[in-house]
């Protein structure tokens, strides 16, 4: 759609799988082996789509990617809750019973609670101004928006000028 696309991760087999992906689908998509607290660009949009329940340093993470956005900028957020109902779904269901995910994908520890999420944004001058559960019905594959913020949730949040 005519936007300057910039994919990062620290999984060099991720970026390889993404390159190829990309090229096969004429797509210019610029994919770095890079860690978010070395890049120095700003951008108009950021998305952390299943990716902070897995960083080491969540709040040095987050100052990263808030020192990317622009003022104004937005950046959108999906993760697991903290709350028996997630260990239920994400790591028993997932994981173990329906082999959705390797065992050991996720570390229940690690799950991050709407309210933390957002006091880390909110010290970083950003205004959370949408919320929203999310639903996986793994039989259909298709993922759908709901009320309940209990297992998964998408936050989005505008970088204050």
């Amino acid at each position: 759609l005519g936007a300057s696309v910039t994919g990062v991760d620290l999984a060099e087999h991720n970026v390889r799988i993404a390159r190829e992906h990309a090229h096969a689908s004429g797509l210019e998509i610029d994919y770095r082996f890079q860690d978010v607290t070395t890049l120095d660009e700003p951008f108009d949009l950021i998305f952390n789509m299943e990716v902070v329940e897995h960083v080491g340093d969540l709040p040095a993470f987050m100052n990263a990617c808030y020192r990317c956005l622009k003022p104004g900028g937005i950046t959108f957020l999906s993760t697991l809750n903290r709350t028996p109902l997630s260990f239920l779904f994400a790591i028993i269901g997932a994981e173990y019973v329906l082999k959705l995910l390797p065992r050991g994908t996720h570390q229940w520890t690690k799950f991050v609670k709407p309210a933390e999420l957002e006091s880390l944004l909110n010290q970083n001058a950003t205004d959370v101004f949408w919320r929203s559960g999310i639903r996986f019905n793994p039989f259909a594959r298709r993922f759908s928006l709901q009320r309940s913020m209990a297992v998964s949730y998408l936050l989005a949040a505008r970088k204050l000028p």
